[in-house]
């Protein structure tokens, strides 16, 4: 048995040490090539087929690490390739190299590497000449695959108990984040953070400047850890804190997300700029946060405009119209009981913007609303926004990157 770890980022030393110790727990050779994309991944793929006749093979790209570390799977069926949500799981494959299985790759796989492999299952697909041929369903086992008590491929933060998966996959969806993951999550272990029941506090009064944010009990443990990092940000740079850990009464028909207008709005007055900062983000302790300018928004990592996730507003006539002319937006809206609903309060945010402040871009968000591992090179000063992430991952990321502040202090 061999393992070849296919990785598509740097920067795996534990990833890479996980993967050696299934190896030596199951006696198998290891073997790591750093891979750009499914094109390369599948074409190595291929070689190494070729290169092994006979012999079984296993492939872990830099999204997966091992939880156990007994193999308990057979290979009866030469091939370990899972389907789930219409496509394939190809984070981890086992393959017993036969000229059967290096036939399904070259015809089924191949030709179909230079797009998106979630789609390889679904016969609608159509490569530039002829459409790929669907994989076989005999090729294919289902999500999840589960054999001598254990399951072979799973979702990492899927309930089941890590003594059950051999393999956990970190989904993160479409967008090719360039630090791994599973590198930071495979010896991941919580820590606790302090819970208040108030339901509103005031952190540092009287300072110049002040942030506000708010969570609920939905999202207790992520809000606690942003706020254990941003309130000890604000006590050590002078700036007050406005902590909301319940809705308002004046706005229980409001979801927590629609409430940022008015929560800025009740607190303007009292400092010279006033800015909003959302629960799952994190500080890191040498940032340095610029209150200068009238407004300050920050480019969205998607394709919004900007993003409504931090946010800072000096203390003047037009940003108090800014605010109320997102409120009068909002207010037009049935219902706004869901963070998404209508597109959500970032919609409004912008088009008021654009109405406000026409010629003034939003600012980069390298270091200021950065997504985790989207930073200028060579910095560590960082405002770091976990947005677009699943909950339980977000609040394991969030969790890694608070300790590691917290030990930087």
């Amino acid at each position: 048995m061999k393992l070849f770890g296919l990785y598509e980022h740097d920067n795996t030393s534990a990833l890479e040490a996980n993967h050696r110790k299934f190896c030596e727990a199951n006696n198998a050779e290891y073997t790591c090539y750093r891979v750009n994309n499914y094109y390369e991944k599948f074409r190595l793929i291929y070689h190494i087929m070729q290169e092994h006749p006979g012999e079984t093979l296993l492939f872990i790209d830099s999204n997966s690490y091992f939880t156990t570390f007994e193999w308990k799977f057979s290979l009866d069926r030469d091939l370990l390739l899972q389907e789930k949500d219409g496509g394939i799981l190809d984070n981890f494959i086992a393959v017993r190299s036969t000229h059967e299985t290096l036939s399904v790759f070259k015809k089924h796989i191949l030709p179909a590497t230079g797009y998106q492999m979630s789609v390889l299952c679904r016969r609608e697909f159509k490569y530039p000449s002829d459409p790929v041929p669907p994989i076989p369903r005999e090729f294919l086992l289902p999500y999840p695959h589960k054999e001598n008590g254990i399951y072979l491929n799973i979702d990492a933060f899927a309930h089941f108990q890590h003594s059950e998966v051999l393999v956990r996959r970190i989904y993160l969806g479409h967008l090719p984040y360039p630090e791994s993951f599973a590198n930071i999550l495979c010896d991941y272990h919580p820590a606790t953070y302090p819970v208040s029941d108030l339901p509103f506090e005031v952190i540092n009064p009287g300072q110049r400047n002040a942030l506000v944010t708010i969570y609920t009990k939905e999202i207790e443990r992520l809000g606690s850890m942003s706020e254990q990092n941003v309130a000890a940000y604000c006590e050590r740079n002078d700036i007050t804190y406005y902590v909301y850990r319940q809705i308002p009464d004046s706005l229980l028909h409001l979801s927590g997300t629609w409430c940022k207008p008015y929560l800025l709005l009740n607190h303007i007055d009292q400092h010279d700029s006033i800015g909003w900062i959302d629960s799952d983000i994190l500080i890191t302790a040498n940032y340095r946060m610029d209150f200068s300018g009238e407004v300050r928004v920050y480019n969205d990592p998607g394709d919004g405009y900007f993003n409504a996730g931090f946010m800072i507003f000096q203390n003047n006539g037009r940003n108090k119209n800014f605010l109320n002319g997102v409120i009068k937006r909002c207010d037009q809206l049935e219902s706004r009981d869901s963070t998404y609903l209508h597109g959500s309060d970032q919609r409004y945010f912008v088009e008021e913007y654009r109405t406000q402040y026409p010629h003034l871009p939003p600012l980069s968000n390298l270091t200021t609303n950065a997504l985790p591992g989207f930073y200028l090179p060579g910095t560590t000063e960082h405002l770091i926004h976990f947005l677009g992430m699943r909950m339980p991952l977000r609040t394991a990321l969030m969790d890694v990157h608070a300790q590691k502040i917290n030990a930087s202090l």
